[in-house]
């Protein structure tokens, strides 16, 4: 895989990793990860809040980029401090779809270690899309799809000098 994102990969049915190594990376995010939380402690509440509220945005603004939404980081931060019953002066009102986002982010955040059921994915689901359209589409929200219609999405790309329009089409869900 060459790829920057496994998402990139054309085989991505055939991608395999080696636990081990993983197993290790993974480690090493964790202890990590206590050993920044421990320094945290240490802290009042308003700095710890005012890092998880800086982390929270920053790591929601990156992860819509990656899949080429660019959300508007002051409307992100509003989201943010109002999810974690911050009070921040000056901030703008947010859309529907970036309070969604948000609310995704600090689920999966706050309750890292609950497994993702078909519940918990269907609630996200219906947080990206509470008017139950995508765009200008009727989307089945909050369930499988229904009937025979294909997941279709486009993504536009940079290759080299020109942007392309890439075209895919997931397999049908079977029960």
């Amino acid at each position: 895989m060459n790829s920057k994102f496994i998402w990139q990969d054309t085989d991505l049915r055939n991608m395999t990793w080696q636990d081990s190594a993983f197993s290790s990376l993974l480690s090493e995010v964790n202890l990590l990860r206590g050993k920044l939380l421990g320094r945290l402690s240490l802290f009042g509440f308003k700095e710890q809040s005012d890092f998880m509220l800086n982390a929270l945005t920053e790591e929601t603004v990156h992860s819509s980029a990656i899949e080429g939404e660019r959300l508007n980081s002051d409307s992100v931060r509003s989201s943010v401090a109002k999810q974690l019953g911050l009070e921040y002066e000056g901030l703008p009102k947010t859309d529907h779809y970036t309070e969604g986002v948000v609310q995704v982010m600090v689920n999966a955040t706050r309750h890292f270690d609950e497994s993702i059921n078909k519940e918990r994915l269907f609630r996200w689901h219906s947080a990206l899309f509470p008017t139950g359209h995508s765009g200008m589409y009727k989307i089945t929200v909050g369930n499988w799809r229904q009937g025979e219609e294909l997941c279709r999405w486009y993504r536009g790309l940079w290759e080299g000098r020109k942007f392309t329009t890439k075209h895919h089409r997931a397999t049908r869900f079977r029960k």
